[in-house]
């Protein structure tokens, strides 16, 4: 339910900027340099669906952990999908912005193709049934016979 509220608020918030003119520039003007938070921000999206975007980014990690400890996994998992894209990256456009492709470059485009099998791991995961009965992170919420609702979350 979380997702579908996300992406149903993401496109009411695009929407929003795009009505109010809040959506920002699509492209750096001849000679501009790309730098600065409003650079990022006009490309990203508009202003709105950027603040949404930064309200709900706390609270989707937390969703996030939630889910993987249904599936008896630790939230740690969720760094092996983030920190190979997020080095990848780095390392990649250090080549392109000098123009020249070494080792880093090569390394950071493997990084990027290991973070994204994590991804693929990772929706498995998050779109498998839930450990039936209690786990090491709890007991199962959904289950009836470990009391009720009040006892769950005590």
């Amino acid at each position: 339910m979380w997702v579908l509220f996300v992406i149903v608020a993401s496109f009411l918030f695009g929407f929003l900027d795009s009505m109010l003119g809040l959506n920002g520039k699509r492209g750096l003007e001849p000679g501009a340099t790309p730098s600065g938070v409003m650079y990022v921000v006009s490309m990203m999206g508009g202003v709105l669906s950027s603040l949404f975007a930064l309200a709900t980014f706390i609270p989707g990690i937390a969703v996030s952990i939630r889910r993987l400890h249904d599936v008896d996994r630790s939230g740690w998992w969720l760094l092996l999908t983030t920190a190979p894209y997020l080095v990848g990256l780095a390392l990649a456009a250090n080549g392109i912005a000098t123009g020249t492709v070494n080792g880093l470059v090569i390394l950071g485009g493997i990084l990027i193709l290991v973070g994204a099998i994590a991804g693929i791991v990772m929706l498995v995961w998050v779109c498998s049934k839930g450990t039936i009965g209690t786990n090491r992170f709890g007991p199962d919420p959904l289950d009836s016979s470990e009391g009720d609702l009040v006892r769950t979350f005590e």
